[in-house]
């Protein structure tokens, strides 16, 4: 199953195809949920899917290497086997109808990280891995049939691309040094449409009095801003890192008439309720990245919930994947082990006709199994069990669902410092950026529409879950 079919001929390096599926005494033989999902679309032609595994290894490798990486990394001796093409060239494609998906190029793929590492490990370096998935389907599907599967059902655009029929290009992207570029941003003579232009054009999510704010600012300093300043002052102060509608004065009117104006919701009632309480065993709350309750004399509780609704609408895996990983982090940052997670999802009815839908909108049935799947993958990866939580269905979580995530660890008493001193050392762990995840925070902010997925696809951030439980294990 292994064929040469690319080589760019500055580095001399071969690219080789490995596809793994299923041996035929293991399929179930049932629909699957790939037809189930086409079904949900109104798209009835598709009866049958045999889904498989892609992978695309980049390397000065010999046929024999790849078949030992096959054999040993790739498929399960077992359940799995791995096929070989002669050549892409002569491949007759017409012998059967397929559909192959891997991410776009830039975005991350902490699978082909591992792959690439563990194949170093056997002896045999790899330049570029990715990881995709093929699809065999029946043959006599309309085209237009198989591109709304290819982009509805099978992958999502936002952070994959698609090939019918066809072997798919390499995502492959090659590596470049900065060029140390700083962009200024013309702000301190800008009207007031221009600054609403300027937020919009770079998504920073800011509206005219938070953009006056930093004009003024700016004004004052005799200068213009740099494009980090002002990235890094809009994600500063998005939805995602200073709750702007927690924080909000909000004219409220109640049932029986009355009036009153909430000077923010935390401070009004969140925090307010907890400091009226003020229970000695609450150690810490709504100050750190977790809260922190006593447990024993010698234990502590670390709790921390958030939600990763836009994120999870667009790519209802990746979204709810970070989510969760999200909270794994903020438990790691006051210094406690995360052992459990939890979560309260809403989605929209799952019986709901896919024309229905508004346009650029998932079914809430693929958003469900995404995201369910997404915190498990993420909790999987990492050793750490979902114990419990709840699912609830309503129409008004169609377009924008509720994934609401949230992890428990636990840490020694006393073991938290939370007071820096001089001298102290900041260190950034982590895997590499891609393209995705970018301006993840500011768009938190924004509203959703129809274009939402085209201009800020890049803002759903995919998870590397094998990377942070390495980060924990050296943490603790």
């Amino acid at each position: 199953m292994l064929v040469t079919y690319h080589q760019t001929m500055e580095e001399k390096l071969t690219t080789w195809r490995v596809q793994v599926f299923q041996k035929p005494e293991y399929r179930s033989g049932k629909p699957g949920k790939y037809v189930q999902a086409a079904a949900q679309l109104n798209i009835a032609d598709l009866n049958s899917c045999l889904a498989g595994r892609l992978y695309l290894l980049r390397g000065d490798l010999s046929q024999a290497q790849v078949e030992q990486i096959s054999q040993e990394l790739l498929a399960d001796p077992v359940t799995e086997s791995f096929e070989i093409e002669e050549s892409r060239e002569t491949r007759d494609r017409k012998q059967h109808t397929t559909i192959e998906v891997t991410p776009l190029p830039g975005v991350t793929d902490p699978a082909a990280e591992n792959l690439m590492h563990a194949a170093e490990l056997l002896g045999i370096p790899l330049d570029r891995a990715t990881t995709g998935q093929i699809f065999i389907l029946e043959d006599g599907l309309d085209q237009v049939i198989l591109n709304t599967l290819a982009e509805k059902v099978f992958s999502n655009p936002v952070v994959q691309q698609t090939a019918v029929n066809r072997p798919i290009t390499p995502p492959f992207v090659e590596y470049s040094e900065g060029d140390g570029l700083v962009e200024t941003i013309p702000l301190t003579k800008a009207n007031d449409d221009e600054l609403i232009s300027i937020s919009q054009e770079r998504r920073l999510s800011m509206n005219l009095e938070e953009m006056q704010a930093v004009q003024t600012w700016y004004r004052g300093e005799g200068r213009e801003p740099t494009d980090l300043e002002l990235e890094m002052l809009a994600q500063t102060w998005s939805e995602h890192c200073v709750h702007k509608t927690f924080r909000a004065k909000i004219d409220y009117t109640g049932p029986d008439g009355e009036t009153e104006t909430i000077d923010g919701i935390l401070k009004t009632y969140l925090r307010a309720a907890t400091d009226k309480v003020a229970k000695p065993w609450v150690k810490s709350a709504l100050v750190d990245n977790a809260g922190i309750v006593a447990f024993t004399e010698d234990f502590d509780l670390a709790f921390k919930v958030e939600t990763h609704n836009h994120p999870s609408a667009l790519e209802p895996f990746g979204g709810a994947n970070t989510g969760i990983g999200g909270c794994i982090r903020d438990v790691l940052g006051v210094s406690a082990r995360p052992i459990a997670n939890t979560d309260i999802l809403c989605f929209g009815p799952q019986d709901i006709d896919g024309d229905s839908l508004p346009e650029g909108v998932l079914h809430p049935a693929r958003v469900r199994s995404g995201v369910i799947a997404g915190i498990e993958d993420y909790g999987n990866k990492m050793g750490i069990p979902t114990v419990n939580g709840a699912i609830m269905y309503h129409p008004g979580y169609v377009a924008n669902p509720l994934v609401y995530a949230g992890c428990l660890g636990i840490l020694p008493v006393g073991s938290h410092v939370t007071e820096p001193q001089a001298g102290d050392l900041v260190v950034a762990l982590g895997g590499r950026t891609g393209r995705d995840g970018l301006r993840g925070a500011t768009f938190s902010s924004m509203e959703m529409d129809v274009s939402t997925g085209d201009i800020a696809g890049s803002s759903v951030q995919i998870g590397h879950p094998i990377m942070e439980k390495q980060v924990l294990e050296v943490i603790l």
